[in-house]
């Protein structure tokens, strides 16, 4: 997760995910085979059927690599200090959408530990942690879906800390 706007009056947050970006090198290999398919039928005497199930293995390798650009996209998290609002946005098929909770609910903004961590900790052995809400009733809302290196996260919930307030400092929590 990281900044991306923050200003006295609203602060910004995403996590993008690296299957998102995968998704760009899927779309490169689906577009050349394409232009092969192009070529081979225009220059070439190989048989049709071989032309037509090469293409049809490019378009399903660019349909994936779509899907994966914009299925995956990410988490947004937006502290609004004008609206006094907090809204966590996630930005793909697989989110439930949006959710927006009032300022005055928000108790603190905290990081814990996560039972789902996320590359690179998952192949170093290392913890995942992930930001989350924790609101005056006690109930902890994740602002992400994925966790991620702790050390990484401290400047976005200090910073979150900052805009609304919340003067408890941010520490990893079981």
């Amino acid at each position: 997760m990281k900044i991306i706007v923050q200003d006295r009056n609203q602060l910004v947050l995403a996590q993008k995910t690296s299957t998102h970006r995968l998704g760009y090198g899927f779309i490169a290999v689906g577009v050349i085979g394409m232009i092969q398919v192009i070529v081979l039928r225009a220059f070439t005497d190989y048989a049709l059927n071989i032309i037509v199930a090469v293409g049809i293995g490019n378009v399903v390798i660019l349909l994936y690599g779509m899907f994966l650009r914009f299925a995956m996209r990410g988490d947004f998290v937006t502290f609004d200090r004008t609206m006094r609002t907090v809204s966590i946005l996630g930005a793909g098929l697989s989110t439930k959408g949006a959710a927006v909770y009032s300022w005055g609910d928000v108790d603190n903004v905290t990081i814990e530990k996560s039972d789902k961590p996320m590359f690179p900790a998952a192949k170093t052995g290392g913890e995942g942690y992930r930001p989350v809400l924790v609101m005056r009733g006690g109930e902890r809302i994740p602002m992400a879906r994925w966790s991620s290196d702790g050390a990484a996260l401290e400047s976005c919930v200090a910073a979150a800390r900052e805009i609304g307030n919340w003067q408890t400092p941010a520490r990893a929590t079981a």
